[in-house]
């Protein structure tokens, strides 16, 4: 097996070990490519899997994010089967034409050797006989007699060469119909992943909206989710510290605490829709150190939200954590910092300059459980503060 070939093998034998996991490489070599088959289906039940989420050594948070790369990872992998499927297609119906054209062939060559066989039996229990006597009204002579057997030696000896070749022929066809066997299994192994891996995504999005869904709607399932928000202050709190305790000698210092009452809002012509501080939601208490933001009027054709720099600063951090999706962290010196969380899309990289309103990103969903949002928190030596009476 050539190195070429070696290689498409081994990656199609990973693909089917890894499941969903999307891995794209070079067009594969068809005339060796075997495609494994898939394992078999698990079945599952999305709606009733959600509950042991309620366990106590259960995330609800890491259960979308694993969710989250399932529906991408499946969804990568799923365009690369169908192209798969595609090639492997059009690879089947030419060589299947290919085939056709050799197997009439060979018939031709079957049909042809059949008839020479017959007739070489009947030869060789008339050959000396027919050979001695001689044609009708001619003269018995041995020339003839000689002339007669030598021709029948050439046209035997011509019948066997023919045999000959058609025995190849039938061993070639026999090997191209044992190939193109293993081109249509490839291909039916493909159509089958494509069809496993289409199950798994519609499970897979079953249980991303059952989730978002019983987080939303039930009592319980909020409970767990809130409890694990805040636990993220501790995190988000070192993180903004140490970002504090950089020292940057070439920023010139800001003076935010003089613009308090005079921020710009992150969203232009925004709704706050919950607030910093306790929330109760569904009989549920939680604590919330940040304020949720949407436009008031959202943009038709779900289309962008900018989110904006509420005061001068610096890019301290961008990245992704969990819970909070897609984050970008302004340093305003002097220790304070904001931090805007669940973006769509991340427009700013790490040491840039912004001023107030200049456009971070946009609003998204990332790791939202209620949509697209924006998730706003101001922070002073790492203690979140109330952003509400910051802004105008």
């Amino acid at each position: 097996m050539t190195t070429r070939s070696a290689t498409a093998l081994a990656l199609a034998c990973l693909v089917a070990a890894l499941g969903p996991t999307a891995i794209r490489a070079a067009a594969p070599d068809l005339d060796s490519l075997i495609v494994p088959e898939p394992p078999p289906l698990v079945p599952r039940r999305p709606s009733q899997d959600i509950r042991r989420l309620l366990r106590p050594e259960a995330s609800i948070i890491e259960a979308r994010n694993r969710l989250d790369k399932n529906i991408a990872d499946r969804s990568e992998a799923l365009a690369a089967e169908r192209e798969l499927e595609a090639l492997l297609a059009r690879d089947l119906a030419a060589e299947t034409r290919r085939f056709d054209r050799e197997t009439a062939t060979l018939e031709q060559s079957r049909a042809l050797v059949a008839t020479r066989l017959a007739l070489l039996a009947r030869t060789r229990r008339t050959s000396a006989l027919a050979d001695l006597l001689p044609a009708p009204g001619a003269t018995p002579s041995f020339v003839t007699f000689e002339a007669r057997r030598a021709a029948r030696e050439l046209l035997a000896l011509a019948d066997r060469e023919r045999i000959r070749i058609y025995a190849e022929d039938l061993a070639t066809w026999e090997v191209a119909r044992i190939d193109l066997l293993r081109r249509t299994t490839n291909l039916e192994r493909t159509r089958e992943a494509i069809r496993r891996l289409e199950q798994e995504l519609a499970w897979d999005k079953e249980e991303q909206s059952a989730l978002l869904a019983a987080v939303v709607a039930e009592p319980e399932f909020y409970a767990a989710y809130a409890q694990e928000m805040e636990k993220l202050d501790p995190v988000i709190a070192d993180k903004v510290k140490a970002l504090a305790a950089e020292e940057h000698p070439e920023r010139r210092r800001l003076y935010m605490e003089e613009t308090r009452g005079g921020l710009a809002t992150p969203i232009r012509n925004s709704d706050l829709v919950g607030g910093y501080g306790t929330r109760t939601y569904k009989g549920i208490r939680s604590v919330w150190r940040g304020a949720h933001f949407v436009p008031l009027r959202p943009p038709p054709d779900e289309g962008r939200t900018d989110v904006r720099a509420i005061y001068w600063g610096w890019i301290a951090w961008t990245g992704w954590i969990a819970g909070l999706g897609r984050v970008v962290i302004i340093d305003h010196t002097m220790g304070y910092a904001s931090l805007y969380a669940h973006l769509e899309t991340i427009e700013v990289a790490v040491g840039d300059k912004v001023k107030t309103g200049q456009v971070l990103g946009a609003m998204g969903d990332s790791e939202s459980f209620f949509g697209k949002r924006l998730y706003l928190e101001l922070r002073k030596d790492g203690i979140a503060l109330d952003p509400r009476p910051w802004m105008r």
